[in-house]
């Protein structure tokens, strides 16, 4: 693995057989932790790893604000931040304590997963609410629905079946 990370990009496999990878090719890996990688690669792939307990979720809410503030205006974006602050404090220990998850996953992939779909509705290619605002009759009902949607979506999609209700009880509250 280590030849094709280097800058000639040269995959060796078992057999002998040396692919070579184009120049528009680029490797992306996603890792739990780091048991089995040895140091070689680590400098190679420039991986930054951090335990999740010692990093938490709220400068994940923080950065994204800083990337989106060019792309919601104020009003909407305060309510976004603060919303959603609050909902994960309340419902992160509800999640672990009461729900089952089909999937075990961390906080911090749960924050991204809600992050990401606002930004999908609300960014420039969604609704652009910088242009589009004036023209619709409730636009903080239509930033507080997507943001429902996202947050039950991000939150909720990975809980067992079993666990929802009790989900959907939580997220009224």
């Amino acid at each position: 693995m280590n030849t094709v990370l280097d800058d000639n990009k040269m995959l060796c496999l078992a057999n002998g057989q040396r692919i070579k990878m184009p120049e528009t090719c680029t490797m992306m890996f996603e890792v739990q932790d780091l048991k089995v990688a040895s140091p070689a690669t680590v400098s190679r792939c420039g991986m930054v790893y951090l335990e999740p307990i010692h990093l938490g979720w709220e400068p994940l809410i923080t950065t994204w604000k800083e990337k989106m503030v060019e792309e919601i205006p104020e009003p909407y974006l305060a309510t976004i931040i603060e919303t959603t602050t609050q909902v994960f404090k309340a419902m992160f220990p509800f999640i672990r304590k009461k729900c089952k998850e089909m999937v075990a996953s961390v906080d911090n992939n749960l924050v991204a997963s809600c992050l990401n779909l606002l930004e999908t509705f609300l960014s420039s290619k969604g609704l652009d609410l910088k242009k589009s605002a004036a023209n619709l009759p409730f636009p903080n009902k239509a930033v507080l629905t997507y943001l429902c949607f996202s947050i039950i979506w991000s939150l909720g999609a990975n809980l067992h079946d079993n666990s929802r209700p009790g989900f959907i009880e939580a997220i009224r509250a």
